[in-house]
């Protein structure tokens, strides 16, 4: 399965919807599509089943409002594992 990219666009903005599973090589058309989309533009994460760590830190860095809180909170939670993880690995 690869990632699709569903964008809702309205005369209010814009919901950019990712489904399926991101990786590094989806980084730029999802950053095509931001920056093609109608501001305010939201990123609606709910259906991202896995990201590699390179989409992870794309879309914690993405300065766009969150559709879903609960998504970010996701991705900031991958984050702190991968953070800990590298950590482990110098100490050893």
């Amino acid at each position: 399965m690869t990632l699709r990219i569903v964008a809702d666009v309205r005369e209010d903005g814009t919901t950019i919807r990712l489904i399926g599973r991101m990786r590094a090589e989806h980084i730029a058309p999802v950053r095509e599509e931001i920056s093609a989309s109608r501001a305010p533009t939201a990123l609606d994460l709910d259906e991202v089943t896995l990201t590699d760590i390179d989409a992870v830190r794309f879309l914690r860095g993405c300065r766009t409002r969150w559709h879903r809180p609960a998504a970010l909170r996701a991705v900031h939670s991958r984050m702190d594992r991968e953070r800990v993880r590298k950590l482990s690995a110098r100490t050893t």
